[in-house]
């Protein structure tokens, strides 16, 4: 009896190896199949995901989220475009109500600020498995206290982007950079030399570092603003504005967006969010680095910042809005974004081939400082926008200028702290 048990089992054994091996041509396509089942059944519900983003960015986007929904069927990314210029305190606001969606994207710099109001998630416990997939400085730009709160899906900086129909060469220096906008500028016709979002700091920050200030002098967030390079800046702004006229007037981020695929504008300063539409323009476009500044010659230094997916502490699908980061994130996601919307990719096994874009980035962030990541930053960018319109305006001289904005960031950094 106990024999026929014995052969009875080795015959089992025996037919399993058998089916085994006769299954074997298919075992790979089998598996994934079903592991894509098991991992469809495990991510599902609403995964809301507030974002900024428009044009091909917002497009680029509903793409992922379907390519992600046919993976995983039972999950629906829920996208909500807010006005970039209201999300972060419509955030606060639900954050603060219970109410959070459950991701979101932002700039770097809104790591500390939201940290600090306990209100995101710090994520290395939940991408232990792949923090290892993306550059250092991205994760550093995600990093407030040693801790990282924010995953990056791409990193920018701004650029001096040109019109190659009309520029041949890129100026090297700002000297030239005048010298070109002026010969392209005709008021009379709506033309311009150069357009920019002229008072947006974001983008002139560059000029900013390049004549010598700084935000903050230390670790301590004291700040900087110091007085004879900010003058030299805001000169800098007045000329290009009111003194040569290569800037119109009435400017902002759309109307020279308008005015240079249009062919109306041959230089501008822009980021990569800009290139699926500068594309679509039809514009024959390139792009190179900030001038150095004639003055002081010096390397212009924009600002080098991080799209990043932040996890509210309120979110209610946590799981699904984390699978969906590391998705949205993945070598192949990343290559459609690069492709199709301009993005420089996070995470560094993305085989991007010889893309001229992505250099065009990558040159310049090599002189561009990260956004900082400490709360204090939010109470830079109003005063520096003051004081900007302020001088174009004529309301103030640069020095009064320069002396309110210093003295309102320090109240308004007093304030936040408490003191």
């Amino acid at each position: 009896m106990k024999l026929l048990k014995k052969l009875s089992m080795i015959l089992s054994v025996l037919l399993i190896f058998a089916g085994v091996l006769s299954g074997c041509s298919n075992q790979n396509e089998v598996n994934l199949e079903e592991l894509e089942k098991e991992v469809s059944k495990e991510i599902k519900g609403d995964i809301v995901f507030w974002h900024g983003w428009s044009g091909a960015e917002e497009e680029t986007l509903k793409e992922v989220i379907k390519l992600f929904q046919d993976k995983y069927p039972e999950a629906k990314v829920n996208p909500v475009p807010v006005v970039f210029e209201q999300l972060q305190d419509k955030l606060k606001a639900s954050m603060q109500a219970g109410e959070a969606p459950d991701l979101f994207l932002g700039p770097n710099d809104w790591v500390g600020v939201f940290a600090t109001l306990n209100q995101i998630e710090p994520l290395d416990a939940y991408l232990a498995d792949v923090k290892d997939n993306y550059i250092e400085s991205g994760l550093e730009a995600g990093t407030y206290e040693g801790m990282l709160y924010a995953l990056p899906e791409s990193i920018e900086s701004p650029v001096l982007i040109y019109n190659a129909d009309l520029i041949k060469e890129a100026p090297k220096t700002t000297d030239e950079l005048i010298k070109l906008a002026v010969e392209h500028t005709n008021e009379a016709e709506g033309k311009y030399g150069f357009v920019m979002d002229i008072s947006n700091f974001y983008f002139n920050k560059g000029f900013f570092a390049g004549f010598g200030a700084n935000i903050f002098t230390d670790e301590n967030a004291n700040i900087g603003f110091e007085t004879e390079p900010t003058v030299k800046y805001l000169n800098f702004l007045n000329t290009l504005r009111n003194e040569k006229k290569v800037i119109p007037k009435e400017i902002d981020y759309n109307v020279m967006m308008s005015l240079f695929t249009e062919g109306k504008a041959a230089m501008m300063i822009n980021g990569p969010w800009s290139f699926g539409d500068l594309d679509k323009s039809g514009i024959n476009w390139r792009a190179a680095n900030y001038p150095v500044i004639s003055e002081t010659n010096k390397e212009a230094e924009p600002f080098m910042g991080g799209k990043m997916l932040f996890l509210p502490k309120a979110a209610k699908n946590k799981e699904g809005a984390v699978e969906f980061m590391k998705f949205m994130t993945s070598p192949e996601i990343s290559k459609i974004f690069a492709e199709k919307a301009g993005h420089v990719p996070a995470n560094k096994n993305v085989d991007l081939g010889d893309n001229w874009k992505i250099k065009a980035i990558q040159d310049q962030v090599k002189f561009a400082k990260p956004i900082p990541s400490i709360p204090e930053m939010a109470q830079v960018w109003e005063p520096a926008q003051i004081m900007v319109d302020e001088v174009l305006s004529g309301k103030q001289t640069p020095q009064v200028a320069v002396e309110n904005a210093r003295n309102t960031i320090i109240n308004k950094i007093k304030e936040m702290r408490g003191k």
